[in-house]
């Protein structure tokens, strides 16, 4: 007869092979062009992290519109910081930061979608580490960017695939 430690053992074990941890998911997603048209209003930051973005997944950014192929308008994203937790001496402990952006995607057949791209982080503040603070936030509007723009291209997979571009 099986010992039940290894049958607990064998359970676990099976649980944690089949969930798996969902990093392949993070992957960028194919999107279905060779180019795009790129515009900005303003944030000429996120417009270079954009072409930088949209030309690692080998697309082909144009300014100029040209109505054969699909273009978008991206508006400054916004950050918002709500504080959470303030300890006894009044010092803010935990927040939570909102990042986010508007944008229009037109297709070539001239079918225009709006839509808002968004993501959500918690924080924990430590008032003897402002300098480490500081980095870290820094770090984490590089990830909440990155997010958004994994999110915006999974966005524009479905409105392509759905408009048979």
């Amino acid at each position: 007869m099986i010992s039940s430690r290894i049958v607990c053992f064998l359970s676990a074990f099976s649980v944690v092979i089949i969930s798996g941890c969902g990093f392949h998911l993070k992957k960028p997603q194919p999107l279905p062009f060779k180019e795009i048209q790129l515009q900005m209003s303003g944030c000429t930051q996120i417009q270079n992290a954009l072409h930088s973005y949209f030309t690692s997944q080998k697309i082909r950014v144009k300014s100029k519109y040209r109505a054969s192929r699909p273009a978008l308008t991206v508006h400054c994203p916004t950050l918002e910081i709500q504080p959470l937790v303030y300890d006894g001496e009044g010092q803010l402990r935990r927040q939570r930061m909102f990042y986010a952006f508007t944008a229009e995607f037109t297709t070539p057949q001239s079918q225009s979608y709006t839509f808002e791209i968004k993501t959500t982080r918690e924080r924990q503040l430590n008032s003897q580490q402002s300098l480490g603070d500081a980095a870290e936030n820094t770090m984490i509007l590089k990830e909440m960017q990155e997010e958004l723009f994994h999110q915006l291209s999974v966005k524009l997979s479905q409105l392509t695939n759905n408009a048979n571009i």
